[in-house]
Order: C-alpha cells, then structure tokens, then sequence
C-alpha cells in the first residue's frame, strides 16, 4: 500500500514537472516574440537597402567597365 502511494505520488511529481516546464516554455516563447518581430523588420529593411545599393551603378563605373571592355577587345584583336 506504501508502495503504490510513493508510485502514485512519482507519477502525479513527474506530470506536474513535465507540465512546469512546457508552461515556461510556452511563457519563454511569448517572451521572445516581440524580439523576433523586430529582427525580422530590421532583416528585412537591411535587406531593401542592400538590393537597392546592389541595383545602382554609378555612372563612372559603365564608362570604366565601357572603357575597359573595348580596350581588352582591341588588345585581344592584336594577339
């Protein structure tokens, strides 16, 4: 009869343990939502300003690549 008290009680410990610790998880996660939320936004707008800069080439560098490209040609050419 001590025995199953004591296998009872181990039971009823072990559940309320694993249910404490999925309460705190759940409580962790809420925690960090507003985090992720604001990581995201700034991932994001980080990202919008590097694919703008990426898109735009400055006007010397066409000319200089311009410039380049027919050099290599004619160089090419005389070979």
């Amino acid at each position: 009869m001590v025995i199953r008290l004591m296998e009872t009680a181990e039971a009823e410990l072990e559940a309320a343990v694993h249910e404490a610790y999925a309460e705190g998880y759940k409580a962790g996660l809420l925690a960090s939502l507003s985090d992720v939320v604001y990581y995201m936004a700034l991932s994001e707008n980080l990202q919008q300003k590097l694919d703008a800069q990426r898109r735009r080439l400055p006007a010397w560098a066409s000319i200089t690549i311009g410039f380049a490209g027919g050099f290599f040609s004619c160089w090419m050419a005389q070979r």
